[in-house]
């Protein structure tokens, strides 16, 4: 009984560690983009410029490069040892979005890519979002 017992306990463990292993090497997800993004109500006063300082802020903040393309359009670009993204973001006084422009060494492949582009577009969302309450707050 007790042999029994540990070689399911065995053969559960082997299991766990190839579930582990599999999903550790599962780098690649589905491409994230932000579409039509809410801009807080509060913020939808401010001119389109001003806005667009504001992601320009929230983005440099962790190293990302901008140029303005248009009203309402930046391009902004990541880089991280050999990697890169470039992405573009379009915004009016309602909402925002990010779309995937394109990649260096990311892996990017049909609609997925390396899971680390991905943190970075959410890490600058979430940036983004956190910018644009302060300055409708009239935060600096």
């Amino acid at each position: 009984m007790l042999q029994i017992q540990s070689g399911a306990i065995g053969r559960f463990a082997f299991g766990m560690v190839v579930l582990l292993v599999m999903a550790a090497c599962n780098r690649m997800q589905p491409i994230y983009n932000v579409v039509d993004r809410p801009i807080p109500s509060q913020t939808q006063n401010l001119s389109l410029d001003e806005i667009g300082r504001n992601i320009v802020i929230a983005g440099t903040r962790h190293h990302w490069r901008f140029d303005r393309l248009a009203p309402g359009q930046l391009r902004a670009s990541y880089s991280e040892k050999t990697y890169e993204a470039v992405v573009l973001i379009s915004f009016t006084q309602q909402a925002y979005s990010i779309h995937l422009d394109q990649t260096v060494n990311l892996k990017e492949n049909g609609d997925e890519i390396h899971r680390t582009y991905n943190r970075w577009v959410m890490n600058l969302e979430r940036d983004i979002d956190d910018q644009l309450s302060r300055a409708g707050l009239g935060v600096k």
